[in-house]
């Protein structure tokens, strides 16, 4: 009985299977694409994002600018990240605002499958209208292609109008960030360089004022002048006694006299030498000189990292002036003058080889269902 049935079920499917899987569903789509589609207009415009990139800041020690580069370059990334904000909710809070597109997209005079329902949320209306733009870019060029489709020809090319506005506002607003960004990062810098200055500066005048001298390097220039002065009148008192030693008495009156004058240089080489290399508490001559000399190379570094930050900070004004990105438009969308869908012949052949297909796949599987009850 069960196999009675299903013989005759399957002689039903083949005798109908032609007309249910094939013309049925391409005669649909035909009277569809001829009577009830509405006609979609497309309107379509290209840009490229160019990177004005021929800034050469000037380096800040110990600081690398990244955003500083030169050359003008086309900026591809800028274009991934202008394609996923087209698909954004913002972009379309801002479209709607501007163009109204729940109501255009929900007018009542349009076919059910392409009307957006009045009442659909936020992300069914995004879906929606995401599927009436396209925006691609080339991986070789870069150029950006921007596709909008509307049931009115002006209101295609004011789609296509508004989304390049929003990129150039977009790519402008994300050079106000960038530039905001490197101005602060400027003054920062500028702010650490300018307390490091004002610290050795600091360190360098109470070192003056600690020790009683201005310039310790002219100080010891000239304490070793007088220490060499004292050695060589030593060296020539001391021949000139030996001279006289040999034809005077060591009681005569010139050889007591050089004595006491040789001692009395002896005792100032002495007091010089310790004011060089100081054997108390006291510090020498030598170690004020080394401090001085280690305060004097902080405060030149900190000055030479100021004078460097600051014309980082010039440079990046001027920069800051000028525009890094921006969106060059290569062709403006123009009103289009024919639909592009509905395509009754193209959807009608398209449906009809679908159709075709799963209806040959269908008598194959009928086929094999009835060789098995045999």
């Amino acid at each position: 009985m069960a196999s009675h049935i299903l013989n005759q079920l399957l002689d039903f499917l083949e005798k109908r299977s032609f007309s249910l899987a094939v013309l049925l569903p391409t005669g649909i789509v035909l009277l569809y694409s001829l009577f009830l589609a509405k006609p979609q207009y497309e309107a379509i415009s290209q840009a490229i994002i160019k990177e004005n990139s021929s800034q050469s800041g000037a380096a800040i020690p110990g600081l690398s600018l990244g955003f500083l580069d030169t050359g003008n370059r086309v900026s591809t990334e800028d274009g991934y990240i202008l394609m996923d904000y087209m698909q954004s909710q913002d972009f379309l809070m801002r479209a709607e605002q501007a163009l109204h597109l729940r109501e255009h997209f929900s007018d009542p005079w349009l076919d059910f499958w392409n009307r957006l329902e009045p009442q659909a949320t936020t992300r069914d209306f995004l879906d929606h209208f995401v599927d009436t733009i396209d925006i691609t870019m080339s991986p070789s060029s870069a150029i950006l292609t921007f596709k909008s489709r509307a049931f009115e020809p002006e209101k295609a090319m004011k789609i296509n109008q508004f989304i390049l506005q929003e990129s150039e506002r977009a790519i402008n607003d994300l050079n106000q960030r960038i530039d905001e960004e490197q101005t602060r990062f400027a003054n920062q810098e500028l702010e650490k360089a300018k307390e490091k200055l004002i610290e050795a500066n600091i360190e360098l005048k109470e070192f003056q004022l600690r020790n009683g001298m201005v310039s310790p390097e002219s100080e010891t220039t000239s304490l070793f002048a007088r220490i060499s002065g004292l050695e060589a009148r030593l060296v020539e008192k001391k021949a000139e006694l030996k001279h006289v030693s040999q034809y005077m008495q060591e009681d005569a009156f010139q050889v007591q006299a050089l004595r006491q004058e040789i001692d009395a240089i002896s005792r100032q080489l002495k007091e010089e030498d310790a004011i060089m290399v100081s054997a108390d508490d006291q510090q020498s001559m030598v170690q004020v000189l080394h401090l001085y000399e280690r305060l004097k190379l902080q405060h030149e570094f900190a000055l030479t990292a100021y004078t460097a930050a600051f014309a980082a900070k010039e440079k990046t004004q001027i920069e800051a002036a000028r525009q890094g990105k921006f969106l060059l438009v290569i062709t403006p969308p123009e009103l289009p003058d024919e639909s592009v869908y509905p395509r009754p012949f193209l959807d009608t052949l398209t449906t009809f080889a679908v159709c075709l297909l799963l209806f040959a796949i269908l008598r194959l599987t009928v086929a094999t269902i009835r060789d098995h009850t045999l």
